[in-house]
């Protein structure tokens, strides 16, 4: 981590936490939205987590990254048994701010090289956490989750900071009920409590807490099976980088014990703060005491405002690679499930790629990431 980036984390002003998804019902009656309560306006005025990052980063860019570490290494091992080259790594941040992890080796099809996208990319699994968890995106989601909901605001304080602790629970059994048909099974989840703590005074959110229940069962099953039911802990730490304020750490725990470690320092180009390095760190809640599994992204000298002439474009699959490119093709839906707020139906598509294509390097991330996520960890 550079030595510059202080994580004190005391002036950012913050995480999305609750852009909108807190909103008051729609009233009919009065044919508009109703004023929001003291405690929704204060979680309103959150900053979300990509602003924070896009307003320093470069509107797009290109750049060589080195990965490294136990699990760079065992992807590199699953190319060379299909006899492809040692593979090489480019980044491509584009206009949508949206991050790609690809391929560049040119003797791999351009569809081929388009490997697992921004699943690998802390920053933007910081912002899709919190954001998958609050519902905030979509206007009916929010007030529908809202209307479910009875929210308090305490204020507090915590070591050096004052906090706001906002305390979410069902006016009925659960709120933030979900439902995928996934086939042959279906899978229901739900909420019963969320708890969020943010500074006061930075906005920047410090802990989130889920309590979540979710079941998978036949579609013709007449009896559901017993519910299961887990705490999943966010914790988020920030730094100081040359007197910019930045996300620095995301830790997530289920049921008190640590899963998913997400780090990232910087440096400057030119007039731009970008990525000096990312790390990834996954731990099996069904082993806690195992040594964690790393991946390490170090990044080379970045092409600002550019992104390579064959970026985006849809060619049919190369003949040395149909399985990769059918293992890429899922790891693309994966993700934009992830980035909708979806992560149940994020976990459906990770099994794929474990079952159907598990000689792949999409396959060696899918299964650490489904060993990490609520929902994926017996998938490992």
């Amino acid at each position: 981590m550079n030595s510059r980036f202080a994580r004190d984390g005391r002036s950012c002003r913050g995480w999305l936490l609750a852009m909108v998804w807190l909103g008051l019902a729609w009233s009919p009656a009065l044919g508009k939205t109703p004023p929001l309560s003291d405690a929704f306006v204060k979680l309103r005025s959150v900053q979300s987590p990509d602003q924070l990052v896009f307003s320093r980063l470069p509107p797009q860019y290109t750049v060589p990254v080195t990965l490294s570490g136990d699990i760079a290494d065992e992807m590199e091992r699953t190319m060379r048994t299909i006899n492809l080259e040692a593979p090489k790594y480019l980044e491509v941040l584009d206009k949508k701010h949206l991050f790609h992890l690809l391929l560049a080796n040119r003797n791999y099809s351009l569809e081929t090289r388009d490997l697992l996208s921004g699943v690998l990319n802390p920053a933007e699994m910081m912002d899709i956490v919190v954001s998958s968890a609050l519902k905030y995106r979509q206007e009916d989601q929010f007030r529908a989750i809202a209307d479910e909901t009875i929210i308090t605001c305490t204020p507090g304080i915590f070591g050096d900071k004052k906090i706001l602790t906002f305390v979410l629970v069902p006016k009925g059994k659960y709120f933030a009920y979900s439902y995928e048909d996934m086939g042959a099974y279906v899978r229901e989840s739900w909420l019963t409590s969320l708890v969020c703590v943010i500074d006061s005074a930075s906005r920047c959110v410090y802990g989130l807490t889920l309590h979540k229940n979710s079941r998978i069962f036949a579609a013709d099953q007449t009896q559901k099976p017993p519910v299961d039911s887990s705490v999943l802990h966010y914790a988020f730490t920030y730094g100081v980088f040359d007197a910019v304020f930045l996300p620095a750490g995301l830790t997530l725990s289920i049921n008190g014990c640590p899963s998913l470690t997400l780090t990232a320092s910087y440096r400057w180009d030119g007039s731009y703060v970008v990525f000096d390095t990312r790390k990834i760190c996954y731990v099996n809640p069904a082993k806690p005491s195992a040594e964690p599994r790393c991946l390490m992204m170090t990044y080379g000298i970045y092409e600002l405002n550019a992104v390579p002439p064959s970026f985006g474009q849809a060619l049919q699959p190369g003949r040395y690679a149909q399985n990769l490119e059918k293992a890429a093709r899922l790891a693309r839906t994966a993700l934009e499930r992830i980035r909708s707020g979806n992560i149940d139906a994020a976990v459906g598509v990770l099994r794929r790629v474990v079952s159907d294509f598990p000689e792949t390097p999409q396959a060696v991330e899918a299964r650490e990431l489904l060993s990490s996520l609520p929902g994926g960890a017996d998938a490992h």
